[in-house]
């Protein structure tokens, strides 16, 4: 299953490497950042809750919602 969010507030490479830490820590997930775009894709190994991603990325500074 793969799903898109839309991140507001990335300015930077700085950005990018925050989502990045902030979304390593859920299990069974991969993603791409599209940074020209402020999209994050991710595809997931076993269900995991939107939630989940969306506080990561809230929790790294930044307001995520999926498309």
């Amino acid at each position: 299953m793969t799903r898109t969010y839309i991140v507001e507030g990335m300015k930077n490479e700085r950005s990018v490497r925050k989502i990045e830490r902030a979304l390593y820590r859920i299990p069974h997930i991969s993603y791409e950042i599209n940074f020209a775009k402020n999209t994050v894709v991710v595809h997931f190994g076993k269900m995991v809750d939107d939630d989940k991603v969306i506080s990561a990325i809230s929790r790294a500074g930044y307001r995520a919602m999926r498309l």
